[in-house]
């Protein structure tokens, strides 16, 4: 076997045993995220996932902590974006700048928490950054927005998550947000 295949073969691994990581960390952590979207509270949820990793994380060599808080960051941000938008309908907001300032702090909460370089930190925070943009979007441009997260999220964006976000839409009326997702759906098909 060559030295380059067993190297590959050992950062295989690696990457394996890290991912396996921060999925046992995320075991007990998880359910902090299943509640409603006004309710989580993300200083405890990270001080929580800071407390658990801590040890883990600090008997590691510095390149794979690296890596151990870049997967924990992207899975808190997967985590966090679902909590939205399974919340979308029974959100008690009255405006969308209620939603829009929790947001912004826990966006930024997370950004003085977790330890990653600056280009790993604006691609998991991209799509914090990218619903932001969608509730600053006039009522007339909703579904033009709604096409384009779905072409920067992929094929993991589908209707159900246009109408989850379009339901967090309050400043826009139940026919504006009714006239873009059929306008999505025409788009789709």
């Amino acid at each position: 076997m060559a030295k380059e295949d067993i190297v590959r073969k050992f950062v295989h691994i690696g990457n394996i045993a890290f991912e396996k990581l921060v999925d046992a960390a995320f075991w007990n952590l998880a359910g902090h995220f299943k509640v409603n979207f006004m309710d989580l509270n993300m200083e405890v949820v990270l001080s929580n996932i800071l407390t658990h990793l801590s040890e883990i994380i600090g008997s590691l060599h510095k390149s794979y902590s690296l890596k151990v808080w870049k997967l924990c960051f992207e899975k808190v941000i997967i985590l966090y974006i679902q909590c939205l938008l399974n919340s979308a309908g029974k959100l008690k907001i009255k405006t969308i700048g209620e939603l829009a300032d929790k947001l912004v702090l826990e966006r930024d909460i997370c950004k003085a928490t977790f330890k990653v370089g600056h280009s790993v930190m604006e691609a998991c925070i991209k799509v914090i950054n990218d619903i932001l943009e969608f509730f600053e979007t006039s009522a007339a441009l909703t579904p033009m927005s709604i096409l384009d997260l779905r072409k920067i999220n992929g094929p993991g964006f589908n209707i159900n998550q246009a109408k989850a976000l379009l339901n967090l839409r309050v400043d826009i009326t139940s026919s504006e947000r009714s006239e873009a997702l059929n306008e999505c759906k025409q788009v789709n098909n």
